[in-house]
């Protein structure tokens, strides 16, 4: 017969790019990786450029974003994509956050906007800023654009100022004297990372007596 599979033999594995090995019944298993379903192939307008799954109220949603800025929701049990936001902005990068019963997502020329039911979405007005990078930390969104990271009150999206008049940002100036804006936020367990082309900043965040968010940025260079 065909002898086993030497998983230790390279020329034998390169055979085996569409398997996996498990064990099964308490024997070694080579197992077929299981393919995709193609969804619809036709709804989007142009190529899809963002995706993201959030939940609200207990409920899974998917939404997208083609490249001409049109927004989709995603039904993966009826198989269908629906429009549901018109394009305005086309060629743009996306990021999202969920927060407290609200999905955002930004780019910066449109900034920010938000659904609560995957239908129909609205603009953060005031004074939020015109970022493309978004993401949750502490209980807040947290927004950059160029050298400045912005955050939100405690648990809302939509105030991004101290609500004095006139309103002054909840932001923080890193600007090393190089031009080097940010390029990407991300988080690693309790420290938000803003990375730069150049180098990257530790933040470290404590509400104050306020109630306000006090950041405190380590640079790594």
């Amino acid at each position: 017969g065909t002898p086993p599979l030497n998983i230790g033999n390279e020329k034998e594995c390169l055979y085996a790019n569409n398997v996996y090995f498990d064990v099964k019944d308490g024997k070694a298993a080579i197992i077929k990786r299981k393919g995709y379903t193609l969804i619809n192939s036709t709804a989007a307008g142009a190529k899809i450029v963002h995706i993201s799954q959030f939940s609200i109220d207990t409920i899974e949603y998917v939404m997208c974003i083609d490249d001409n800025g049109v927004y989709y929701s995603v039904d993966l049990d009826l198989g269908t994509i629906t429009q549901t936001k018109a394009g305005t902005v086309a060629g743009a990068k996306w990021t999202s956050a969920t927060l407290n019963g609200k999905h955002y997502v930004a780019n910066s020329t449109e900034g920010l906007w938000y659904t609560t039911d995957n239908a129909t979405w609205a603009q953060v007005g005031g004074t939020s800023p015109l970022a493309g990078i978004i993401t949750l930390f502490k209980n807040r969104l947290i927004a950059a654009l160029n050298n400045t990271v912005y955050w939100t009150e405690l648990g809302d999206g939509l105030t991004w100022n101290d609500g004095e008049s006139p309103a002054v940002n909840f932001k923080n100036d890193l600007d090393t004297g190089d031009s080097d804006t940010i390029t990407g936020l991300g988080i690693i367990g309790e420290q938000l990372l803003v990375f730069k082309q150049h180098m990257f900043y530790r933040v470290f965040a404590t509400d104050d007596s306020s109630g306000h968010l006090a950041f405190r940025f380590i640079p790594v260079y």
